[in-house]
C-alpha cells in the first residue's frame, strides 16, 4: 500500500513505522517480505523535485507543496513454495497435539485444524 500526503501549509512531520532496513520475515519456510520506505518529495509532487529518504523514524520540516510517500513493508509469507494445497504438519507446541495446516481455504488464507492425542 503506497500513501502520498501533501501538507497545506509549512508543518513539522514525524513518523514512527517499522521495517524499513530489515523486512518482514516469513514463517515455515517462507520467505521474508519486501521492506518499506518513506520518502519526502521536496518542491513538488508527480515525480518532480528531490526525493529524500526519510528512514522509519524521523522528524522534519515539510513545506507546503512537499509530498510525503509511505510505501507500507509486505507480509512475510507462510510455508513453503509448492506446498500449497497439500497438508503440512507442524510441531504442536506444549504437548498433546498435532497440528495440521492446509493451504487452501477461502480467499486463499491457511486453513488450521488442532486434533488432540
Amino acid at each position: 500500500m503506497v500513501r502520498e500526503l501533501t501538507p497545506l501549509v509549512d508543518m513539522t512531520m514525524s513518523i514512527l513505522s517499522e521495517r524499513r532496513v530489515l523486512q518482514p520475515y516469513g514463517l515455515y519456510g517462507g520467505e521474508g517480505g519486501a521492506t518499506g520506505v518513506n520518502t519526502i518529495v521536496r518542491n513538488g509532487g508527480e515525480g518532480k523535485g528531490v526525493r529524500v529518504n526519510i528512514g522509519g523514524k524521523s522528524s522534519c520540516e515539510m513545506s507546503s507543496g512537499d509530498v510525503l510517500r509511505i510505501e507500507t513493508p509486505g507480509g512475510g509469507g507462510w510455508g513453503k513454495k509448492g506446498m500449497a494445497g497439500s497438508k503440512r504438519k507442524l510441531e504442536g507446541e506444549g504437548g498433546g497435539g498435532v497440528n495440521y495446516v492446509s493451504g487452501q481455504g477461502s480467499l486463499g488464507a491457511a486453513n488450521a485444524m488442532s486434533t488432540s492425542a
